[in-house]
């Protein structure tokens, strides 16, 4: 008697345990995330309770290709949209690169003159060194006038090249505030000047400030929330005088965490 009882006991505990397990897998698939795949439970029985494992097994792999394929989607939807918004930019940045191509070939221009008129005059008894000098002094500031071009563009093509690399890269590196804000005024500045918004950059932190993480996505963060507030200006007159925004960065009282912020006056003209 003593025996069967230990034995009812025993396979009660068994049963108890098998289904206790298989109700806290279920709880944890309701309370997983979307990054989170489970593993699945032994089957150590051939009778109901194994069936019932295999189902919650069944389910569970179900569960994980779910997941799978929304992560998916999700990754897609985020690549799609980067894509779409940098299209856009390149779009506006090629018609900035026309400014620094035109006064280059300008420049070119001044300096094959300059060059012309400079072969012409050393036969030329007529011209002292002094109008040498005027030449050579001419000559230095075409150079440069296009050695500033040069550098423009050299920071747009810099900008560019970083974000068409994919969003879902995971580098990190020590990223310097300043260098970020002078990217995004480079991939912003045409769209600023086509909705007709000003565009202020107020960078309350340390020239050295620098933060650990992301700099391309960063920057695409950033970004994403400078065109919500350019879409706030939908429905506004472009002679309103309070289309504005404003880029800030700053430290909080304790001098621990960086606040970026992106302020627009849209929603409040409606």
């Amino acid at each position: 008697m003593i025996y069967t009882s230990i034995y009812i006991w025993y396979m009660g505990y068994i049963v108890e345990t098998d289904i206790s397990k298989v109700t806290n897998g279920m709880k944890s698939i309701l309370k997983a995330k979307d990054n989170v795949v489970l593993n699945n439970l032994p089957i150590l029985r051939n009778d109901e309770i194994g069936e019932l494992v295999k189902e919650f097994n069944l389910i569970q792999k179900n569960n994980n290709n779910q997941i799978y394929r929304i992560n998916k989607a999700k990754n897609m939807m985020i690549e799609q949209e980067r894509l779409a918004s940098l299209g856009q930019m390149i779009g506006g940045i090629a018609h900035n690169l026309k400014t620094p191509i035109f006064s280059i070939s300008g420049a070119n221009m001044a300096l094959s003159e300059l060059t012309n008129e400079l072969s012409k005059s050393i036969d030329d008894e007529r011209v002292d060194k002094n109008d040498y000098r005027e030449i050579a002094k001419e000559m230095k500031e075409w150079n440069k006038k296009i050695d500033t071009y040069l550098e423009y563009m050299s920071d747009i093509i810099t900008a560019v090249k970083g974000q068409t690399t994919v969003f879902a890269n995971d580098l990190k590196e020590y990223i310097v505030i300043s260098d970020i804000f002078r990217t995004i005024k480079v991939l912003i500045e045409h769209e600023m000047q086509k909705e007709m918004i000003e565009f202020e950059i107020k960078n309350y932190t340390e020239n050295n400030i620098n933060i650990l993480g992301n700099s391309n996505i960063l920057i695409q963060i950033i970004m994403n929330l400078i065109q919500n507030s350019i879409d706030s200006y939908e429905y506004i007159s472009k002679n309103d005088l309070n289309r504005k925004i404003i880029l800030k960065a700053e430290t909080d009282k304790n001098r621990e965490n960086l606040i970026i912020s992106v302020e627009d006056f849209g929603a409040r003209n409606i």
